[in-house]
């Protein structure tokens, strides 16, 4: 069912996007141009807003490429892995991206690379903060989410840098790469 709606949603966001561009004089191409503009930055800056489609990419995509969980027949062993690959996209985009974000722009003094406006205190926060909440809500599923801890910390550590340095719109491929990641970690 999160299959569908999800991807209903990207439908629906698709049709908002061609609407918005084929009907540039009218009033509701006008509103949805001011609407989509809010959420965007200078990385989503042509024809085509692609914030709000790659942020949805990037939570959905785990979802809809979970192939463990539709070729094994040992449920047990689906679950563990299932729940940290399900959580990628929560992972990369709603945890370490806002705290990344937020501590970054609040606390941040030393830019990553010259030229950034991403920190070392943003990124340092991001690792740390996707960590510690991993840890804290493997806990809580009784220590079925991450199997091997340090394995778990050296792809945070991946991921988070990964981020750091692109200067692309990077949230559809920073949850990509980390799904990947965990998919490979758990063969």
């Amino acid at each position: 069912l999160l299959r569908f709606c999800s991807a209903s949603v990207l439908c629906a966001l698709v049709l908002c996007e061609f609407v918005r561009i084929q009907c540039k004089e009218s009033s509701i191409s006008e509103r949805m141009t001011s609407f989509f503009g809010r959420f965007t930055d200078s990385r989503d800056s042509g024809t085509l807003i692609l914030s709000h489609l790659s942020l949805l990419l990037g939570l959905s995509v785990p979802f809809w490429f979970n192939i463990r969980a539709a070729s094994s027949d040992d449920r047990a062993q689906t679950e563990e892995a299932d729940l940290l690959l399900l959580s990628s996209g929560i992972l990369a985009l709603g945890i370490a991206d806002v705290l990344g974000v937020l501590v970054g722009k609040n606390f941040g003094r030393l830019a990553i690379c010259r030229g950034s406006k991403k920190t070392l205190e943003g990124t340092c926060a991001a690792i740390l903060g996707t960590v510690a909440f991993a840890l804290t809500w493997d806990r809580m599923v009784g220590g079925q989410l991450i199997g091997s801890t340090p394995t778990f910390v050296a792809l945070c550590v991946g991921m988070c840098l990964l981020e750091a340095f692109t200067p692309h719109l990077d949230n559809l491929y920073i949850p990509l790469f980390f799904f990947t990641m965990v998919l490979l970690s758990k063969l």
